[in-house]
């Protein structure tokens, strides 16, 4: 089951990075055979999520399938964690259709107001909802879109972690990232990722430093020690600051020097502005997906 689920979902991403694909070529880029892609395929479009035509041109004889994700699945993504609350839609190749900003912060009412307007600014079937959220609430939002909805979101994650989860593809590393993000005010969150997904531990709760230090300095002694320890690949440091970037990036080089690290085994150090990083509803959106799509894989097989 598991192997069948790692193939329909290469599938599905392979789709969602090309738009439109057929099945021969998606066997030619995921390493599938032709059976195998035919599986997947036709498990994605009895899900709902893909749909397929034949081609209208070409050689004559046996015409390969066109594979393109369906237009009718969309997510509602919520983002709590500012005095103002934004509200997302968007569809499956996380396409934003709709966003607004609102001053509500009840939730119930927000949860209501939200879901009103996905069904005016898309119409088709709610994948799933997601929420960001900035600290340990998960039961209180929860609850309150419970009594408005009739069910909790499929997804409420903190913050950081979905910063994390964002930004991690950009990276393009197939082993442990560091993805960190300095506030103005010298606070620090991040996550930890392996392979470009969220490392979480056995209880979901490992791998995630939210607030983990409070100036530049213990920043650098925080990045240092965890590189000790886990021998990462990639260590990424956004900064509210610009100017803060090449600093803490030849200060963060020096202090794995100084430990004794060298060349070889320094890890990738990136550092960037935080404004062309993307956001944690853009991680929520990504995530969300992924679990929206296994669970209904889960019921149809």
């Amino acid at each position: 089951m598991q192997n069948e689920q790692s193939s329909v979902m290469a599938v599905f991403e392979t789709v969602a990075r090309c738009g439109e694909i057929s099945r021969a070529q998606l066997s030619s880029m995921t390493g599938f055979s032709q059976v195998t892609v035919g599986k997947a395929v036709e498990l994605l479009c009895s899900c709902g999520i893909l749909t397929e035509h034949k081609q209208s041109r070409g050689s004559v004889g046996r015409k390969s399938g066109i594979c393109s994700l369906t237009d009718n699945c969309g997510m509602l993504l919520y983002d709590l964690t500012g005095v103002k609350r934004r509200v997302r839609v968007c569809d499956l190749a996380l396409n934003i259709r709709s966003e607004y900003e609102t001053e509500e912060t009840e939730i119930t009412s927000l949860a209501l107001s939200g879901f009103a307007h996905f069904i005016e600014a898309f119409g088709g079937e709610l994948l799933g909802i997601g929420c960001v959220t900035a600290g340990n609430d998960a039961a209180e939002y929860a609850k309150g879109f419970t009594e408005a909805l009739g069910h909790a979101p499929e997804l409420i994650i903190e913050e950081s972690r979905a910063y994390a989860a964002a930004n991690s593809a950009r990276l393009d590393t197939s082993g442990v990232a560091l993805l960190v993000r300095l506030g103005s005010d010298g606070s620090v969150d991040g996550a930890v990722t392996f392979s470009g997904r969220l490392y979480s531990g056995a209880h979901g709760k490992a791998g995630d430093f939210a607030r983990a230090a409070d100036s530049r300095e213990s920043l650098i002694s925080l990045l240092s020690n965890l590189c000790a320890v886990i021998d990462p690949e990639t260590v990424h440091v956004s900064c509210e600051h610009e100017d803060d970037c090449d600093v803490i990036s030849e200060e963060l080089h020096a202090r794995l020097a100084m430990s004794g690290l060298d060349a070889e085994m320094m890890p990738q150090i990136i550092t960037e502005p935080l404004g062309i990083c993307r956001s944690a509803l853009d991680g929520v959106a990504a995530l969300l997906r992924e679990r929206c799509i296994l669970s209904k894989l889960s019921k149809n097989t």
